[in-house]
């Protein structure tokens, strides 16, 4: 299970459909390491529809912080750092 801390965000349609999907994938993703979920955002992300001229994979980046932990960017369209949505830690499940 991975936990989710928010950042920022905006309201914005696209920006609200990532947040979804990076909620979703935090609470049902069988990635347990950094890579395994940073792959599955980016195929992920790809799925989300075009809009105007910029699809979300050129928007939105994935990025490890470390074996465990990621962090989700929003980009701007010169494909800088804007600022961080999200960073997600995996947490072990305790039996």
């Amino acid at each position: 299970m991975w936990k989710l801390t928010e950042y920022k965000s905006t309201d914005a349609k696209k920006e609200t459909k990532v947040k979804l999907l990076v909620k979703e994938m935090a609470a049902n993703t069988f990635a347990s390491y950094a890579e395994q979920f940073a792959d599955a955002f980016k195929i992920r992300l790809a799925e989300i529809p075009r809009q105007n001229n910029f699809s979300a994979d050129l928007l939105y980046k994935c990025t490890q912080r470390n074996m465990y932990s990621v962090e989700i960017w929003k980009l701007d369209v010169a494909g800088e750092f804007k600022y961080r949505m999200f960073t997600l830690d995996y947490q072990k499940e305790n039996k």
